[in-house]
């Protein structure tokens, strides 16, 4: 049987900045608070942004790769936050 992940807590400060901007660097859909949390779609993943006062270490890695990655490495592509 095949297991997938449904969904992930991201940890914020400010969960819908935070949600938007993951969004606009990877070319995403921001559409809005579902319930408590600030999703964004990543495939079938929804990255769920949840604000919280302190932050736990946690370790959140998108893989990215072709041109687009290669611009954001080489300091090719900027962004406004």
């Amino acid at each position: 049987m095949p297991i997938g992940l449904d969904h992930t807590i991201v940890p914020s400060r400010d969960q819908e900045a935070g949600a938007k901007l993951f969004a606009k660097l990877f070319g995403l859909t921001y559409e809005g608070k579902w319930g408590h949390f600030s999703p964004v779609k990543v495939n079938d993943l929804s990255m769920d942004w949840d604000s919280r006062e302190t932050l736990e270490p946690s370790s959140q890695c998108p893989r990215a790769a072709g041109e687009w990655c290669e611009e954001v490495r080489g300091g090719r592509r900027h962004f406004d936050a």
